[in-house]
């Protein structure tokens, strides 16, 4: 660009500084998007025209053709998005079932600044539906319904599900992110980076200081471990698949932004770490004995803002392994969603130490269920191996109609995965819980013996399709043995 300043022009001074001052910004805006970020000009791109971001996926990447899936900026144009496939299961087989469902569904992302309204369509390519349903339905996002396509719109990031004739292992699921602040790039110091594409990549190690980063368009194979490190993290909108992340004895931890989909094991491991955030994790996992996050002997740890679908216990809060106790800790504005056992556990493998100061708020909980009752419960505590667990609160959550469960399971006990029965369960508050669904499975709390036993349950404005809960028989409620102060209002 070249600004001619003869005089046949005429300019005056406050004109060639209006033109110099408009020059100056625009060349600014070039650097900060173009020359500090080469790896990223299509994604700069992209913004700078219409705050949405969409991520090409990479070659060879497995896709549901279920759906059509496209985005687009409020009255812009269509966008696709890649439908990925991630395996589910639920252990069955549940009434009416006559073996264990293992189901494909579809999953995709795209990324907004959400300036301007952001709309949805999704075309179920295999015909038309009498139904859809989008949840959580807290959300309270209307549609438009017209032939084999329904179309909606956001206005701020979700984390949804898309569910046609209320199939539920068919389903789409839809991650609209935020746009990502802060992103390292390739060679920057301490970076792991792995950039679009498929990388096989083994096992990760994260360090003291480090970042692996999963850029948006990448698929990630491998397992992610640190031990004994500090200030270090795990982000990025990529996906991390067939494995997990492992943190032992570390501080100061963040997980954000990544997909998490088929890993065989536990997915997040958190082992006596402190002062740590997991925000923005979406998994969808496959297998029995894949836990969403198991924190052992953690201190100051907060899950914010995570989706979690798993064919086992969505949070698992234990002291598996570990030789000090669980405190302080927060799971807030989260989906939770469970195939195959509870959404939040507290125990059962306690190894004689405590979990104590437990917050979970806002959360919606769209699905749980089991076979049987062993592992019934929403929200269930399972004591066990002389734990001690107390000073729990649940609050302003939201329950849907779950398939095959019951909302409430407290109980100390020994099974198979403990060697002794519990400690003593204390004040456990239940404040401002909607719960919109058949409630025919008994809720229960139970203790063990005179030294064994749970003492102050308080149900506060417990409400159950509507009804405030004042009785526990009003609950569905057996209050068993050994159980003192469990106070309705």
């Amino acid at each position: 660009m070249r600004i001619n300043m003869n005089i046949k022009y005429h300019l005056s001074d406050w004109q060639l500084k209006i033109i110099l001052s408009n020059f100056i910004k625009a060349m600014t805006v070039f650097f900060v998007l173009f020359l500090e970020a080469p790896d990223n000009l299509c994604k700069a791109q992209n913004l700078i025209n219409s705050g949405l971001i969409v991520y090409n996926a990479p070659a060879g990447a497995e896709q549901n053709k279920d759906f059509t899936i496209q985005v687009r900026e409020e009255g812009g144009k269509w966008s696709d998005l890649f439908g990925y496939n991630a395996v589910n299961m639920n252990k069955g087989p549940f009434p009416g079932q006559e073996k264990t469902p293992l189901n494909n569904q579809t999953f995709a992302y795209f990324d907004s600044d959400f300036r301007h309204r952001i709309e949805v369509k999704v075309s179920k390519n295999s015909g038309n539906f009498s139904s859809v349903r989008i949840r959580p339905l807290s959300y309270g996002l209307k549609f438009t319904h017209k032939g084999n396509s329904v179309s909606f719109f956001l206005d701020n990031p979700r984390k949804i599900s898309v569910e046609f004739d209320k199939d539920i292992y068919h389903n789409l699921f839809l991650f609209a992110n935020p746009v990502e602040t802060n992103a390292p790039h390739e060679g920057d110091p301490g970076v792991t980076y792995f950039g679009p594409g498929i990388h096989e990549a083994g096992t990760i190690n994260l360090i003291t200081g480090g970042i692996v980063y999963l850029a948006g368009g990448s698929i990630v194979k491998g397992n992610i471990r640190g031990k004994g490190i500090t200030g270090a993290s795990v982000k990025g909108h990529g996906i991390l698949q067939n494995g997990g992340i492992k943190i032992d004895n570390s501080d100061n931890i963040t997980i954000e932004g990544i997909i998490i989909i088929n890993s065989p094991g536990w997915c997040i491991v958190p082992s006596q770490v402190d002062n740590s955030l997991i925000r923005d994790v979406k998994i969808i996992n496959n297998g029995i004995s894949t836990d969403g996050a198991d924190p052992c002997g953690c201190r100051n740890l907060t899950f914010d803002n995570v989706f979690f679908r798993i064919p086992d216990d969505c949070i698992s809060i234990k002291c598996y392994k570990v030789t000090r106790p669980n405190l302080d800790m927060v799971i807030k504005n989260s989906v939770f969603w469970s195939d195959a056992a509870h959404c939040i556990l507290i125990g059962p493998e306690g190894n004689g130490l405590s979990t104590e100061r437990v917050l979970i708020t806002n959360c919606d909980f769209p699905e749980c269920k089991y076979t049987g009752s062993d592992y019934w419960g929403v929200f269930a505590i399972t004591n066990g191996d002389n734990m001690t667990i107390r000073d729990i609160t649940i609050e302003n959550c939201r329950v849907e109609d779950f398939s095959f469960s019951n909302l409430v399971a407290f109980r100390i006990e020994t099974n198979m995965w403990v060697k002794a029965p519990g400690g003593p369960i204390k004040n456990i508050v239940f404040r401002n819980i909607k719960f919109n669904g058949n409630n025919e499975h008994l809720n229960y709390i139970k203790g063990y013996d005179e030294t064994r036993s749970v003492d102050s349950v308080r149900f506060e404005n417990l409400q159950i399709n509507g009804k405030r809960i004042m009785s526990a028989e009003e609950g569905n409620f057996r209050i068993g043995p050994f159980v003192k102060n469990v106070i309705f209002n």
